[in-house]
């Protein structure tokens, strides 16, 4: 069950160049796991590592909500991230258009 859903208001970047959904702030977990799983290159070519992993529920703007799983924690992040290829490969679909 999950708790904790992530408003809509929130921004979040779909990105195609993506390979995992990310976050920067642990808040928006509701049941953490501390777990080092390796470390990112960022797009400024730093590489950081990922401090925790945990599913979060996002509330959308066309009023539905949608489960990512096994959302990557990582606090140097600047935007929360959504992976168009996780979702491709866990079988959502998705339409992107203007303003959304």
């Amino acid at each position: 069950m999950y708790n904790h859903i992530i408003d809509s208001d929130m921004k979040w970047v779909i990105d195609s160049a993506a390979s995992y959904n990310s976050v920067p702030k642990r808040e928006y977990f509701n049941f953490y796991r501390v777990r080092s799983s390796g470390s990112v290159k960022m797009g400024n070519s730093d590489v950081v590592d990922v401090v925790g992993l945990c599913d979060i529920c996002i509330k959308t703007n066309a009023s539905c909500t949608i489960v990512l799983k096994n959302v990557k924690h990582i606090p140097y992040l600047s935007l929360n991230l959504i992976s168009m290829t996780t979702l491709d490969r866990e079988g959502h679909k998705y339409q992107l258009g203007e303003d959304t």
